[in-house]
């Protein structure tokens, strides 16, 4: 990723070094994760295939969020950017 990409996302994660920016995605990789987990629990309970469809493709939604938050925390360990 591109050092102005990286400072685009440390801007927008509230941030002014990698450091910090690789912990708030830690957080918010968590947090994703057990957002995931309680919509699976309501996922469970539902009845109609057609209401199961579109849960599954909310929850692929989940997947590639916690998937681009760890390439960006990736990024951000491989690229010392000097803020």
């Amino acid at each position: 990723m591109a050092r102005r990409d990286l400072d685009a996302w440390a801007v927008a994660l509230g941030v002014s070094d990698d450091d910090a920016a690789i912990h708030r995605l830690a957080q918010l990789e968590r947090l994703t994760k057990e957002l995931q987990d309680q919509y699976a629990q309501i996922c469970d309970r539902l009845r109609g295939l057609d209401e199961r469809g579109l849960a599954a493709r909310a929850a692929d939604r989940f997947d590639a969020a916690n998937e681009r938050l760890f390439w960006v925390k990736r990024d951000f360990l491989l690229h010392e950017r000097g803020l």
